[in-house]
């Protein structure tokens, strides 16, 4: 196991911002409003040869009057018990708040190595404006910049110094995994089930989630990395610019997945945003696996799964290749078939085929409904090989520059998903007439 980093301090002291710049990346959401972050956002982060997971967190802050606000606290003091180091970080410009005070006790009671983080310096110049924070009584402070990475090496430096040495194998990850949905189907409570402990808040109020959450999975059949994503809204029902950043990380968590797993609640069914995100999935290619959350509020027997299921594939016929799963994330129930699911489906959709399997299908296919008359001639198929994987790509020669009618191309598809045993993948196919020229790509 990497050892853990966890950033922390008061509400808009710019952790999110010192994070997004140590791995290099905006990963997390930087707002002027207070408490936009309020699960933990993990990262791996190496610095002369040392590996460590780097964790942002909300702001602490002792007012329990919101729930969100407390739960998010909760689960940070557990986090502030199971890591190796923590950053303390302040703002310089305002010097040593009340609140700050109080933080600094709570670190004080976790009992970890701390380094002091004087925040929002961008020049030896400024140094002084760090000196009121000796009276917090952690030592010396170190001054960055998070938004212009003043001195961000120095601070990786003591990092470096101060985190345990692992020798353990580095993570094979066997995908990354996306839980993705409208608002308030149970992604984040998932989350948590998969994981056996709270990692990120769980709540009726819609918005909870406002970021893409990433953790690490240790299940039984290997490494994934899952990742939580903000329910995704409607551009109608967006109101403000932080719901925009929400569903634009929600919808790059799509993109940078190997697998989707498309969260939708039993007793809602399918509604027009769930068809949307469903679109989504299937435009970006990605393995999908359409999860039936809630089940446990529901009477499903065995006749009104297997009614569910056609139900299924007539609302999301275009992701008809998806495989589907009946889940409670509140009982449990078949949580347990899930790793072996994720691993069954990320490995079709990197599965590689010989041409000689490819061509002995296709010939079958053909047999069993050859293709229609394309103006009154006959279209033919030669030969066919694959071209790539994640998802696989096939390669057709064709006898037309004209495409194949769509209805057969989708009877073609079936067929070879079918025949080859794919499970959870999309299939893509590109044709190429005789004489060597593109007729198309079509999902």
């Amino acid at each position: 196991m990497l050892p853990k980093v966890l950033i922390v301090g008061r509400p808009n002291v710019g952790k999110s911002a010192l994070f997004n710049r140590i791995i290099r990346s905006r990963k997390s959401i930087v707002h002027q409003e207070p408490g936009v972050t309020r699960d933990l956002l993990q990262a791996e982060v190496e610095w002369n040869g040392r590996k460590f997971l780097l964790i942002d967190s909300g702001g602490l802050d002792l007012d329990s009057s919101d729930v969100i606000k407390a739960k998010a606290q909760e689960i940070l003091l557990g986090m502030m018990k199971e890591v190796e180091l923590i950053l303390f970080v302040l703002d310089s410009r305002e010097g040593v708040h009340p609140l700050d005070m109080e933080v600094s006790q709570m670190v004080r009671e976790a009992g970890k190595p701390v380094i002091l983080v004087a925040n929002k310096i961008d020049s030896y110049s400024k140094m002084n404006e760090a000196l009121s924070f000796f009276s917090l009584g952690w030592g010396d402070p170190i001054p960055v910049s998070g938004l212009n990475g003043f001195n961000i090496g120095e601070l990786l430096d003591e990092i470096s110094r101060r985190i345990p040495q692992v020798s353990s194998p580095e993570r094979e990850l066997l995908g990354k995994v996306a839980i993705v949905g409208r608002p308030n189907v149970g992604k984040s409570a998932l989350l948590n089930s998969l994981l056996g402990k709270e990692r990120v808040i769980v709540s009726e109020i819609p918005g909870t989630t406002r970021d893409a959450i990433d953790t690490y999975w240790e299940s039984t059949e290997g490494n994934f990395l899952l990742i939580d994503t903000a329910g995704i809204k409607k551009k109608s029902k967006i109101s403000t610019d932080l719901e925009f950043l929400s569903n634009l990380r929600s919808q790059e968590a799509i993109s940078r997945c190997d697998l989707a797993v498309l969260v939708i609640s039993a007793p809602e069914g399918i509604l027009s945003q769930d068809r949307k995100i469903a679109g989504m999935i299937q435009e970006a290619g990605k393995a999908c696996i359409v999860a039936v959350n809630k089940c446990d509020l529901v009477d499903f027997q065995p006749k009104k799964v297997a009614q569910f299921q056609e139900y299924l594939k007539k609302e999301l016929d275009f992701l008809s290749y998806a495989q589907t799963v009946f889940i409670s994330a509140k009982t449990g129930l078949n949580l347990k078939q899930l790793p072996f699911l994720f691993h069954e489906v990320l490995n079709d959709y990197r599965r590689h085929f010989s041409t000689s399997l490819l061509n002995r299908t296709l010939e079958e296919i053909i047999a069993e409904n050859p293709p229609p008359q394309s103006k009154g001639r006959p279209y033919r198929i030669y030969y066919l090989t694959q071209k790539g994987h994640s998802p696989p790509v096939f390669l057709l020669f064709v006898n037309r520059e004209e495409k194949l009618h769509f209805s057969y191309e989708r009877y073609l598809k079936n067929q070879f998903l079918q025949k080859l045993g794919l499970k959870g993948t999309p299939l893509f196919f590109e044709f190429r007439p005789k004489r060597g020229r593109v007729a198309g790509k079509k999902p």
